[in-house]
């Protein structure tokens, strides 16, 4: 009798895109909110462990974990932009751990008007490629689209990075494709 194949538990880091919705141009793609996302490595993540900042007041930024976060909560975000795939149970809590004190240094959260969730998320980035949890490059690549729309940025992400995508360890044009496809639909958008 054949022993069955251990299904192993894997975690990926995204950049979760609200907005970009405009009733009135629905050609316009208005930047929105960005967060960080620490999940199950399947395409259709049910919750996540979400890191973002948000300006309640108007004053400043602050940090807000949500270890349970449903993607699909209101308002459902646009679509994610993998950084890093195929990550082990302790990778996972390594990039959590590594958000967090990221997220607690004041010295990250920016004042209202001198910066936003796109300046924190492309730092925050850049804590996880300075710990190993995402490509070299992908902190820079993120400035570089710090207050773009969503489809934009996703555009860029996918075209010009290669998407991220390819972290998801096996590099295969299969898994690649099936992955911009499933980016795609999130989107709205349909593949090419």
């Amino acid at each position: 009798m054949e022993t069955p194949k251990v299904i192993q538990d894997k975690h990926a880091i995204s950049v979760v895109l609200w907005g970009g919705n405009n009733p009135q141009d629905p050609l316009a793609d208005p930047a929105g909110h960005m967060a960080l996302a620490v999940h199950a490595d399947i395409s259709q993540p049910v919750t996540c462990h979400l890191h973002h900042a948000r300006c309640p007041d108007q004053v400043r930024f602050i940090y807000e974990s949500r270890p349970s976060q449903r993607f699909a909560a209101d308002p459902a975000p646009r679509g994610r932009c993998e950084l890093r795939g195929g990550l082990s149970a302790d990778d996972a809590r390594a990039a959590n751990e590594v958000l967090a004190r990221f997220g607690a240094d004041e010295a990250w959260l920016p004042f209202y008007g001198e910066g936003n969730c796109h300046n924190w998320t492309a730092a925050a980035v850049r804590a996880l490629e300075s710990a190993g949890l995402a490509e070299s490059g992908d902190g820079a690549a993120w400035e570089a689209l710090i207050g773009r729309g969503p489809r934009a940025m996703q555009r860029s992400w996918v075209e010009e990075r290669g998407g991220g995508i390819l972290s998801s360890g096996t590099g295969n044009a299969t898994s690649i494709k099936d992955r911009v496809n499933v980016l795609q639909k999130l989107l709205g958008g349909e593949s090419r």
